[in-house]
């Protein structure tokens, strides 16, 4: 296994094919990079800081994956274990990227707001009259405030394995048939679910009249430059793609009727794909201001945590800053992006492996600031802080 850190990966970011058969990452001469790209590696006490969180954090736990952290022009690569049962994990492949896709499927949402064919008003009933949901709108699916059941848990009583993967449209016709009780009344309190995004996918289906991974690369993927980047469709199970996701002994988790659903999941990408997201976000590249700040307005939030939910967006707030992120869990996969709005700070981390816990905001965020990292490092609380069995 390797550490990888600074420019000696940054030619990935001109290089990035589309291909995912089994290759020979080579290696670049630093000068070359230096001569390609104009960008500066993070400086020693960073990089040491950086490699020393992540070194501590695979010996202890074994956690494997990749992750990324830039800081105006400084890019930081680490990576180490296996994508599959022989090749070694590298920031090049693209990787299962779990709830992070709902950020995706929020902007999607808003692109088609920004040109006048989606309110946040607009109702579910709308486009599902067959749905037995009354008053339930776009804005309040995008927050988690909707009520809908959670059809990670209910559809276990009516599929099964046998019956192949569950895609958007089966979903739909099963909600119509059996109408699984709501949890709340909409709008009276936020709890998450990921029933939201898979109905906000197939209505961007509805509105567009073309498919949801097709609007997604017409619309963010292509124009960004986002080559490795693609929503996996229903019969091309996230299992069978070259990075696997592995329970925490090594074991690959087998196929799931549930990996068939889009919109809350199932976007598979690298770091740098999600920088180059994370930049056409911070530069308007998709819409205007006022629609990305709209996106960004924190509806639910959660004192006791110091964050809040937005559309597809989690936020948290620290004394100098405002951090816009997102988690994700999905069947040996565990994620993170963060982004600061105030300085160029983004991060990145992509385990395949159910072991080492999730990483969480306060140490993400602390590992951009050796004053933070200190503080919390010393302080017990923090400790306990470098990883976390339970996902933000």
């Amino acid at each position: 296994m390797r550490y990888l850190s600074g420019v000696f990966i940054l030619l990935a970011l001109f290089s990035c094919t589309g291909n995912t058969k089994k290759r020979t990452v080579k290696k670049i001469k630093q000068s070359a990079i230096q001569e390609t790209i104009k960008s500066i590696p993070f400086s020693e006490q960073s990089r040491d800081r950086l490699n020393g969180y992540w070194k501590h954090l695979h010996r202890a736990t074994g956690y494997t994956g990749v992750s990324m952290f830039a800081f105006n022009d400084s890019i930081y690569f680490w990576s180490a274990g296996l994508a599959d049962s022989a090749t070694e994990l590298n920031p090049e492949m693209p990787m299962q990227i779990a709830s992070i896709s709902k950020t995706f499927c929020a902007t999607a949402c808003m692109i088609l707001n920004s040109k006048g064919k989606l309110k946040l008003t607009d109702t579910l009933r709308q486009f599902y009259p067959e749905l037995p949901y009354y008053n339930i709108t776009v804005e309040q699916m995008l927050s988690h405030c909707s009520g809908l059941p959670e059809y990670t848990w209910f559809t276990d009583v009516y599929w099964h394995d046998s019956l192949g993967p569950l895609n958007n449209y089966d979903l739909i016709a099963l909600m119509a048939l059996e109408k699984p009780e709501a949890y709340f009344t909409p709008g009276k309190r936020h709890q998450y679910c990921n029933t939201n995004f898979v109905l906000l996918a197939s209505i961007i289906e509805k509105i567009s009249g073309i498919s949801y991974p097709e609007f997604l690369q017409k619309n963010i993927f292509h124009p960004l430059g986002m080559r490795q980047t693609k929503v996996l469709p229903p019969d091309f199970p996230v299992r069978d793609y070259e990075v696997k996701g592995h329970y925490g002994d090594g074991r690959v988790f087998p196929f799931h009727y549930q990996d068939g659903t889009y919109g809350d999941k199932n976007i598979v990408s690298t770091v740098l794909d999600l920088y180059r997201f994370y930049l056409a976000l911070r530069d308007n590249k998709l819409f205007p201001d006022s629609i990305k700040n709209e996106m960004f307005r924190v509806r639910f939030p959660n004192a006791r945590r110091g964050t809040g939910y937005a559309l597809g967006w989690r936020v948290r707030k620290t004394e100098k800053e405002t951090w816009m992120f997102h988690s994700g869990w999905w069947h040996g996969f565990r994620t993170n992006m963060y982004f600061s709005l105030e300085e160029n700070k983004f991060a990145v981390t992509l385990c395949n492996r159910l072991s080492g816990g999730f990483i969480p905001g306060q140490t993400i965020v602390a590992l951009f600031d050796e004053n933070e990292w200190n503080a919390m490092h010393k302080s017990r609380k923090g400790k306990a802080k470098l990883y976390s069995e339970s996902e933000e």
